[in-house]
């Protein structure tokens, strides 16, 4: 038998199936032979009798089947065994079924998939009989953790040290829950405190955010623990749980009010579909959750989980918020400060294959989708994909395995595929998933520019007008089976949608057709006609999008540039140029008229980006044009979408640090455009690296904006970036990523730092580098990491290769640290006037930065000093044009404080 080794702290069983099946499967109607079957099956296994399992068995059932299916009654009769049939097809004159069993013996319990096969018996339909029987996998020691009811612990003194966190209880009561091996639960009673000190200055700036100061220090009530029962045993010893002589009943209803809230929460197995109790697993050795109730912020959990590169949080669940992620002084040894989320990743996606059909107004698709991977990891028994937790799973199969057993994380859009055999890396596999149901369409995210408004005051009789329904699948909603993390592959795309929408997909479009379907207009009665398309991308793509609306087609050109060539043995698409990109822009019926001039201009966009970065990564890009109430766009692979504000909106969204298309309206698709090269083309090595998308497509939207009206609208942009950062600056460093404004709420932080502090920061560093260093580096950066995923460490290598300058205190300050150099500024001019010195001092840390030297001469002309200041104290020497009146130094450019 096949047992699953399981790493996670939450999983929930998900039957599945080699079964050709035309859509998931859906439970028979009872009552049936099959049904009756399993029932019986239940019975046998209840009362753990081998006899009642052979008058279930044909005689064709082979000795060796026979012999499996008595070992499941080996340990004698169960508390309880229930058999679910999961999903069957037709075989011979009888069926194949795949079945799920729970079986419980008290506290301890066992849950299997099997595979039978079964007949009808001679002379009978109504009764059938196995003829084939198969364990698939089985996943045994499971706990129905429940407080020892009997026992009542008085708590003395009790402290328990964990990494960061220190929690002490002097008095109070204590009730444990126990596995075969020990405590593994404690819930605690009285009064205590707890202290959260994180060492990382960031995350000490995050926790200021949420409690006002660092480190928290609370008073604490109550709190859960869930934790291995070796460190049970390490951790608390017999002196600090004393038992009590009896057990207050009422400390105990307590005690169980919270282990009824909290212990669902942690290491918990979802098995709904098969019982109503509650079923657990034993955190390995390591894994340690503390659930605190503090006196002010309610309840928080404190995580450790070695396993993750982050391996300390704190989490305020009420709010749905992390407060906290870090990597401990340990982890920070192993992994060092830069990482990439692929270390550990056992496998590699090669390619998808997606075969979809939405129903947008239902907000419901169903299909399959097949990923080809290479196995990375040295052996590896079990996968782990990610599919979004709303999608019901109703196969897994494989060509070299058959059917596959696939355990569904509960509270996370994650599937475990169990393999019956260890594989070897190097190993090619192939894994088709049949899935279905209600997944509602993402909203802009974390990765696209979209601001936030305000609404405005409307006249009484003013008509809002409703923008055109769209429905976006993305990187945000796993809508398909994916890898653990972002993985570039090639894909081919078949989705279907009703013949009233066009859909518009990662890709090069290979085929468009309609024709009329099967089913009916719900609404009508009638038969709804459908439109399929198919899209191949035979560039890697970091990840597959797909967005539905109603369009019409704008127009198209051509863009002669440079394209990165297509993945050898990847699916052809009629788009296989080297030379050309083919540029399409598609809109909603409202904003038709207003970018009839669009193909011509994204065609100016990607030949500027092409030429100052390099060849285009993708032979197709279409710009889907929409309607909306607020200004902002999306950019996956192959396509870019942007919204254009309705001339009714009821927002104003001046204040948002990204509103900048104002100034230059261009700006959001420009934003957007970049992403093709800085965000897909090259990607980011985890989320702390997320600014080298954001950043560089921020900052090259500003270099177009300038290639097309000049040095001014360069300089009105980065200074606008500027002034949207100082308010927030202190808010924690670029590196934090999508966690800047997190705990608060506030998307506003984190757009102004990781997009607009980051594009100021570039143009900082171009022009301590200088022009052409910069550039070639950039072009690099582009040629040596394309299709792949890059960090600050690698960005930092390949500048500083450009320069004699040493950057790494330059990354350091500014991208990994939150303050800003203060400065004394001392211009000197000589006694002849020809020259002048300019001493800029640094009072306390030094940075690497530039700094603008004004010089405004007697004849009111000025001139621009560019000084690199990359010491403590700085003395340059300028030699002057004509007789000076005035020298100053400018900060509009550089985030820098001038001491006066």
């Amino acid at each position: 038998m096949r047992r699953v080794l399981l790493v996670l702290c939450v999983v929930a069983l998900q039957g599945a199936s080699s079964f050709t099946a035309q859509a998931p499967a859906v439970r028979p109607q009872p009552a049936d032979a099959v049904v009756r079957l399993l029932e019986d099956l239940g019975k046998a296994l209840q009362h753990g009798r081998a006899e009642e399992l052979r008058a279930l068995a044909s005689a064709q059932l082979s000795t060796e089947d026979m012999e499996r299916l008595l070992r499941t009654v080996s340990d004698g009769p169960a508390t309880s065994a229930i058999v679910r049939e999961r999903a069957r097809r037709p075989a011979g004159d009888g069926f194949e079924v795949l079945a799920d069993v729970l079986m419980s013996r008290g506290r301890v319990g066992r849950i299997a998939t099997w595979l039978l096969a079964a007949r009808p018996r001679a002379g009978t339909s109504e009764r059938f009989e196995l003829t084939a029987f198969n364990e698939v996998a089985a996943l045994d020691s499971l706990l129905k953790l429940t407080l020892d009811s009997a026992k009542q612990f008085a708590v003395k003194g009790l402290s328990i040290e964990l990494t960061d966190l220190t929690l002490k209880m002097h008095s109070g009561v204590a009730f444990v829950a126990e596995s075969a091996n020990g405590v593994t639960a404690v819930v605690l009673r009285g009064k205590g405190e707890v202290q959260f000190a994180p060492s990382d200055p960031a995350e000490q700036g995050q926790l200021r955010i949420f409690n006002g100061r660092s480190p928290l220090t609370t008073e604490i009530d109550g709190a859960f623990l869930r934790l291995n029962p070796a460190e049970f045993v390490e951790r608390i010893t017999n002196a600090m749980l004393v038992p009590a002589s009896h057990v207050d009943q009422n400390e105990l209803r307590r005690a169980e009010e919270i282990f009824a809230d909290l212990s669902p929460r942690t290491y918990n197995l979802d098995l709904r579909e098969l019982t109503s109790e509650r079923w657990s697993l034993e955190p390995s050795y390591g894994n340690f959750v503390v659930e605190f109730r503090s006196n002010k912020h309610g309840w928080l959990t404190y995580v450790r989980s070695p396993n993750d590169p982050d391996d300390i949080s704190l989490f305020d669940r009420s709010r749905n918020r992390n407060i906290s992620v870090y990597a401990s002084p340990e982890k920070l040894k192993v992994r060092g400060r830069f990482y990439t989320e692929d270390t550990d990743v056992p496998y590699d996606v090669e390619r998808h294959v997606v075969d979809l059909t939405f129903d947008p107004q239902r907000a419901f698709l169903s299909g399959r989708a097949t990923l080809h991977l290479k196995i990375r990891a040295s052996a590896v028994g079990t996968l782990t994909f990610r599919l979004a937790q709303q999608l019901a799973v109703a196969s897994v199969s494989s060509p070299q395995f058959g059917y596959l057993l696939a355990l569904r994380v509960s509270g996370q859009n994650n599937l475990l595929v169990s393999l019956p055999k260890m594989v070897e890396r190097g190993t090619e596999l192939t894994f088709e998933v049949v899935y279905s149901g209600r997944l509602d369409p993402q909203t802009i995210d974390r990765e696209a520019l979209m601001p936030e408004g305000q609404v405005t005051p409307q006249e009484p009789e003013a008509t809002l007008l409703t923008p055109e329904p769209r429905f976006l699948y993305s990187n945000r909603v796993f809508w398909y089976p994916q890898g653990q993390v972002s993985d570039y592959a090639t894909a081919t795309l078949k989705l279907t949608v009703p013949a009233e929408y066009q859909i518009l997909a990662s890709g090069s479009l290979v085929n468009s057709s309609i024709a009329a379907a099967s089913g009916t207009d719900a609404g009508r009665g009638v038969p709804r006609s459908m439109r399929t398309v198919e899209y191949a991308a035979n560039r890697p793509a970091r990840y597959l999008s797909c967005i539905i609306s109603r369009f019409i087609s704008v127009g198209r050109t051509k863009l002669e540039a440079p394209v990165a060539p297509a993945v050898p043995g990847a699916p052809s698409g009629p788009s296989d140029s080297t030379t050309a990109v083919n540029i399409d822009v598609i809109s909603t019926p409202r904003v038709v008229g207003k970018n009839r001039q669009l193909p011509a201009r994204i065609a100016e966009i990607l030949k500027f980006y092409a030429t100052t970065i390099g060849e285009a990564p993708y032979p197709d890009f279409t710009v889907a044009t929409l309607d909306d109430n607020l200004p902002g766009g999306h950019s996956p692979p192959y396509f870019a979408i942007w919204h254009q504000p309705l001339p009714t909106t009821p927002y104003s969204w001046t204040n948002d640090p990204v509103s900048l298309d104002t100034m230059y309206p261009m700006y959001f698709i420009a934003h957007e455009a970049a992403h093709q090269w800085w965000g897909q083309a090259v990607g980011w090595k985890n989320y702390h690296e997320q600014w080298l998308s954001e950043g560089l497509a921020q900052y090259f939207a500003v270099l177009y904006a300038g290639s097309d009206r000049g040095p001014d609208i360069v300089r009105a942009l980065l200074t606008q970036m500027r002034g949207s950062v100082e308010a927030v600056m202190a808010q924690g460093p670029i590196s934090l990523g999508y966690r800047l404004g997190h705990v608060q709420n506030e998307g506003r932080v984190f757009r102004a730092i990781v997009y607009n502090k980051s594009a100021v920061v570039l143009h900082m560093l171009r022009r301590l580098m200088g022009d052409e260093a910069f550039f070639k580096g950039i072009r690099q950066y582009y040629e040596v990491w394309r299709f792949s995923k890059a960090g600050t460490d690698d960005f930092r290598a390949i500048m500083e290769a450009q320069t004699p300058l040493r950057l790494t205190r330059f990354f350091e300050r500014w991208i990994l640290g939150s303050t800003i150099p203060r400065i004394r500024v001392t211009p000197r001019i000589d006694d002849d006037g020809k020259t002048a010195l300019v001493r800029i001092e640094q009072v306390g840390d030094t940075f690497d930065f530039p700094l603008t030297v004004v010089v405004q001469y007697a004849d009111n002309t000025s001139e621009e000093i560019t000084v690199p200041v990359t010491e403590a104290t700085v003395d340059h020497k300028i030699v002057l044009k004509s007789p000076a009146r005035r020298i100053f130094a400018r900060d509009d450019l550089t985030f820098v404080e001038i001491v006066r």
